[in-house]
């Protein structure tokens, strides 16, 4: 759930960075379209 060219979603990164791009990327999607999942990365 990222829009990022080059994410940070990957196990070298830290927890808190990868949460926050998922935050970030379920904040750009409408709420029409966006996961599931997206609602329990609410800010």
């Amino acid at each position: 759930m990222s829009p990022a060219t080059n994410p940070p979603c990957n196990g070298q990164n830290a927890c808190g960075m990868m949460i926050d791009e998922i935050k970030r990327g379920c904040a750009m999607i409408g709420n029409d379209n966006r996961p599931a999942f997206c609602s329990a990365y609410k800010d």
